[in-house]
């Protein structure tokens, strides 16, 4: 979550917010990318300078394209960042540097998800403390806000994975294309250039050093990210359960809204069905009479067909003994009325 600002041009939204919310706390969340670009160069020490002839000094630039306030703390002071650059400054070589800005960043993913975790989290959280409060979740309401939240819930969770998937594969692309090389480089060389500039064997070992620990760092925050997923799809199958197989899904018979159609609508059935149970012997010899008029008009025109429709029609006519009988069955009767329907019809 993020302050919002008039000017901003980063995708922005806004949270979902419960009735019962207290007026004007919008939070509002933006979509943001984090881009980075770096060089260096090696600059020998001039004699005169005073320093050492074997160590060089190494020169590097870094720009950052980020949305404002990127590396602050979450809607805390801006000048939090001020902290993230003097820590990036400090270094000498610029691989560690770079690493330093990755870090740096994954910090401020995590701590974004983790508020924005907590924040769903209290979403669905409700107090049962209340009991007459608690059990109208039985229901949903006339504005059907149980169900928007849920929607909107799966929506944002949906989206979510996909964007710590993305923080995930960007940290693995970058491992594998600019540290895992630097960490294999032989310690007589730690340009990014190639140029074999030889510093004291103490300084490389430490440049090392601390990017192995920078490396470990950002490892441990991928780490961090993907149990953030994990919880988030947690998160959206618990939602995905409420919103499937929770009773609030049955219409809230006591609703004024509802309670009247109800009614009406129970009084209508209840009175059909009594009637067709108290007729029914009616219904059925005026279907088996209507049946039998129709049955007989097909026959008579299956006998003055041609073919074997007026053999089958003749043998519907047949009397004999029940052993000897082989009428055909009541469906040719009906395949023989489709028949003439689309005779009909050409």
């Amino acid at each position: 979550m993020e302050r919002s600002s008039d000017n901003e041009s980063w995708k922005t939204g806004y949270l979902y917010e419960k009735a019962d919310d207290p007026k004007g706390t919008k939070h509002n969340f933006r979509q943001s990318a984090f881009t980075m670009f770096a060089t260096s160069k090696d600059l020998k020490s001039a004699p005169d300078s005073g320093r050492q002839q074997t160590l060089d000094c190494h020169c590097w630039t870094i720009l950052l394209l980020t949305p404002p306030d990127f590396f602050a703390k979450p809607l805390q002071d801006s000048r939090e960042a001020d902290l993230v650059w003097k820590e990036i400054g400090k270094h000498q070589y610029k691989p560690i540097a770079e690493l330093t800005c990755i870090v740096h960043a994954l910090k401020g993913a995590v701590d974004r998800w983790t508020i924005l975790y907590q924040y769903i989290g209290n979403l669905l959280r409700e107090d049962f403390m209340d009991p007459k409060a608690y059990v109208k979740l039985l229901f949903d309401d006339e504005t059907f806000s149980q169900s928007r939240l849920y929607f909107w819930v799966i929506g944002c969770l949906n989206e979510f994975d996909i964007s710590i998937e993305d923080n995930i594969k960007q940290w693995t692309l970058f491992r594998e294309a600019r540290v895992t090389p630097f960490l294999e480089k032989d310690l007589g060389d730690t340009s990014q250039n190639g140029d074999s500039s030889p510093a004291p064997d103490a300084e490389k070992i430490e440049c090392q050093k601390q990017f192995r620990a920078l490396d470990k760092e950002a490892d441990d925050l991928r780490e961090t990210l993907e149990n953030w997923r994990l919880q988030f799809q947690n998160q959206q199958r618990t939602v995905l359960a409420l919103r499937d197989g929770a009773l609030w899904a049955i219409p809230n018979i006591t609703g004024s809204g509802t309670r009247n159609p109800f009614i009406i609508t129970a009084i209508i059935v209840g009175f059909v069905t009594y009637i067709t149970v108290f007729n029914l012997g009616n219904i059925a010899e005026l279907s088996s009479r209507t049946y039998h008029n129709r049955r007989t008009k097909l026959l008579t025109a299956m006998r003055k067909d041609s073919g074997c429709w007026k053999e089958r029609g003749e043998k519907f006519g047949e009397f004999r003994p029940d052993n000897d009988r082989k009428t055909p069955s009541e469906w040719w009767i009906m395949v023989y009325q489709i028949r003439t329907l689309v005779s009909k019809m050409r």
